[in-house]
């Protein structure tokens, strides 16, 4: 198996876990530890989404997030009714499985959608491009800033 999708099917088990957790929590009464295990679960799954979610600029998902990681937050308990815990655990399952796809599988089809488009067309996708011109001009100047901090260094070592 080629390692990529290995990383990929070992990133999604904190997601996976959490959402068989949630599913679980739909069902009949569990015990109380249950909820304490979810909590911490969800919380913890949640945060790494959020992070995800903000490295790749999402705005509306990371606030969507957040408010999710603070509802199911281990350490300042928020007390709600069985009715009210029932759908926020059917939301919850619904964002983490959209952002798990978003950010997993969705990032990788559309990074394939530009190959394709530049073998059709012939020409790069202009926002790679994009972020490749970006990127070279933070590296020029960090070579800049590299060489004056050479040339000083040469001119305190050698001053004649």
């Amino acid at each position: 198996m080629h390692p990529k999708p290995v990383r990929l099917i070992v990133s999604l088990i904190p997601q996976i876990i959490a959402v068989s957790m949630l599913f679980l929590a739909l069902s009949a009464k569990n015990p109380y530890s249950f909820y304490i295990v979810l909590r911490i679960v969800v919380f913890s799954c949640g945060a790494y989404l959020l992070y995800q979610a903000f490295q790749l600029g999402r705005t509306v998902l990371s606030w969507l997030l957040i408010v999710a990681v603070l509802l199911y937050n281990p350490f300042f308990r928020v007390h709600l009714t069985r009715p009210t815990w029932f759908v926020i655990n059917l939301l919850t399952i619904a964002l983490f499985v959209s952002v798990t796809v978003y950010c997993n599988v969705g990032r990788g089809k559309s990074k394939g959608v530009a190959e394709k488009k530049e073998r059709e067309t012939g020409e790069p996708d202009q926002r790679v491009v994009k972020q490749y011109k970006e990127r070279i001009e933070v590296l020029e100047k960090e070579a800049d800033r590299l060489e004056k901090q050479r040339e000083w260094f040469s001119s305190m070592i050698d001053p004649l």
